[in-house]
């Protein structure tokens, strides 16, 4: 359960960082993506926007992801 809880910190702690980064260059974020989909306006999104969302954002998720288990493993030896 613990695992599970490093691994989760560390991708919510990437994702914050990556939303924030995002909103300082002026990228589409997924709460922008579903908002222009449900009003038919995916035109104006910008090919940035969709290598963002669809390669790097889930990228950046994964590295999160290892964070949390490489703290994990540096956490056991303390329990």
């Amino acid at each position: 359960m613990i695992r599970l809880y490093c691994i989760g910190c560390g991708v919510l702690l990437i994702a914050i960082g990556a939303n924030w980064m995002v909103g300082k260059l002026s990228v589409k974020s997924w709460y922008n993506f579903f908002e222009l989909m449900g009003n038919g306006q995916l035109q104006q999104l910008r090919p940035v926007d969709y290598l963002w969302l669809f390669f790097l954002y889930p990228l950046c998720l994964g590295l999160g992801a290892q964070l949390g288990k490489f703290c994990y493993q540096k956490l056991i030896p303390f329990l």
